[in-house]
């Protein structure tokens, strides 16, 4: 048998050895990085179910899992609003030209009231008022609300006497979405105080639509058209009217509605298809039948957490033209 060089039996070794050490650190690699996308994806699911302490944890541990991940560092953000400036320049530092990072860094500086530094990155982004203004219509037409909101809150800080109608989606948008209402939009309407029982007149109620060919616009209230004789507030258009409420207490509620069909005459004989609603979802829905020009109560029973509410009426057809007499809202005993 054939001696094999002493030296190149040592080099074909190492060779072998590095090939082994080098196949075990990718497959290790590759572990952290499969291990690294489960617990992203873990918490993605658990912020999607409003469970943000487990999001919290599973991100904390992809980040611990590699100090460099944007998507963990964007996702402690989203759950520790409190450290979302922190987290998020963190980010902004490791991924620079990272457009979803900066959208995101500016959106938490608006929301810490650091301006200067959210403007400084509006601006990197091309987002002037005319583009606050777009997107915040586009988000609220979309009823993509807490979007909306935040949108309407850069352009209202920067446009304080924008008109009323505008100033009415912003109140929307941010009741809908549980944002604070801004202060440059608290004027444009009345909150009903809620304690134990309130009534709201139909005339009251605003509607939450705009048709310029009929200059009806946000925030206009029912008892602004015409009525006719002994009809508080009617729904000549289809869509929602809305009423905020300012409520005390949390609790169970009545709310109910009284309502009738057929304004006009000549559309009493279509039917009204309603629904009751807080903050613009359906919670019972009816119909006021076709020739029945006499009054109907309806309710449901609805639980209400203090601060603000929407409570509205939204008549699915525009032709009925049915008519909102009162809708009252009492402390379930």
């Amino acid at each position: 048998m054939r001696d094999v060089p002493k030296a190149k039996l040592n080099a074909s070794s190492l060779v072998w050895l590095l090939a082994a050490v080098l196949g075990v650190a990718g497959w290790l690699a590759l572990w952290q990085q499969i291990s690294l996308a489960r617990a992203i994806r873990q918490a993605d699911a658990a912020l999607l179910q409003g469970d943000f302490k487990s999001a919290q944890e599973r991100y904390q541990q992809a980040l611990s899992a590699n100090p460099r991940s944007v998507r963990a560092l964007r996702g402690l953000a989203r759950v520790d609003t409190s450290a979302a400036v922190d987290y998020l320049e963190q980010a902004l530092r490791l991924s620079p030209s990272s457009l979803l990072v900066e959208y995101e860094l500016a959106r938490a500086y608006e929301d810490n009231g650091q301006f200067v530094h959210a403007d400084s990155l509006w601006s990197n982004l091309g987002v002037d008022n005319a583009r606050a203004l777009e997107l915040a219509n586009a988000h609220f037409i979309a009823a993509s609300y807490a979007d909306a909101a935040q949108w309407f809150e850069l352009f209202l800080r920067r446009e304080p006497s924008a008109d009323k109608a505008l100033r009415f989606q912003a109140v929307v948008a941010a009741i809908v979405s549980g944002r604070r209402v801004p202060s440059k939009a608290e004027d444009v309407v009345r909150a009903y105080s809620l304690d134990q029982a309130l009534l709201i007149t139909g005339g009251e109620f605003r509607w939450v639509r705009a048709d310029p060919e009929w200059q009806l616009d946000y925030g206009t209230p029912l008892a602004n058209y015409p009525q006719p004789p002994d009809l508080q507030g009617v729904l000549w258009w289809n869509g929602p009217a809305v009423a905020v409420v300012d409520v005390h207490r949390a609790g169970k509620y009545h709310l109910s509605v009284r309502a009738r069909n057929g304004a006009r005459e000549s559309t009493a004989g279509i039917p009204a298809d309603m629904w009751l609603e807080h903050n613009l979802q359906p919670v019972a829905t009816f119909t006021l039948a076709a020739n029945d020009q006499t009054w109907h109560e309806h309710s449901v029973v609805v639980d209400l957490e203090p601060g603000l509410h929407l409570v509205g009426v939204r008549c699915l057809r525009i032709e009925p033209d049915p008519a909102i007499d009162w809708m009252k809202l009492e402390a379930f005993s």
